[in-house]
């Protein structure tokens, strides 16, 4: 059990590291000002105190983000796997991701933290919607904006 305790904090500490080296070294691309070791700095203070939370706020606070992130990611995703039909015109894309951003904007409203009260009108409006209930309100705007975008695609190639 103590060999297996090591390896694993091993294994944690080793990824940890690259993370946040990571992190910081791509920051320190984008914004150059502020050294790396400035970053790498700021990275771990960062991943301390988030760490230090605890997992249910972890949680608490991811949750509407990805509520938002995740129907975004699965409409580029699948529009990735569709561009050969579309010759990767962007403007498919483009449609397609304005359609769904509404609802997943009121995806990740509607799952803040109970402390935030006041945004809780935006759950209704979500539950309004078609599939909302089930968390899926992004699905036929999907849909809809796919087809809108693949049309102003087949019109610019005409």
């Amino acid at each position: 059990q103590a060999l297996l305790a090591a390896l694993i904090i091993t294994t944690c500490i080793t990824t940890g590291m690259g993370l946040v080296s990571t992190f910081a070294l791509d920051f320190h691309r984008y914004f150059p000002k502020v050294s790396y070791h400035g970053w790498l700095a700021v990275v771990c203070v960062a991943a301390f105190l988030t760490a230090t939370s605890g997992l249910d706020s972890i949680i608490a606070w991811s949750r509407p983000l990805l509520n938002f992130l995740y129907p975004v990611a699965i409409v580029i995703i699948i529009l990735a796997v569709l561009s050969p039909y579309f010759e990767n015109d962007t403007i498919v894309y483009k449609v397609n991701v304005a359609f769904v951003l509404i609802p997943a904007i009121l995806e990740c409203l509607s799952s803040v933290p109970a402390k935030w009260s006041w945004l809780q009108p935006f759950i209704g409006i979500r539950d309004a919607l078609p599939l909302g209930v089930a968390g899926l309100s992004w699905v036929i705007p999907g849909i809809v904006g796919l087809a809108i975008g693949w049309l102003c695609h087949l019109r610019k190639r005409a």
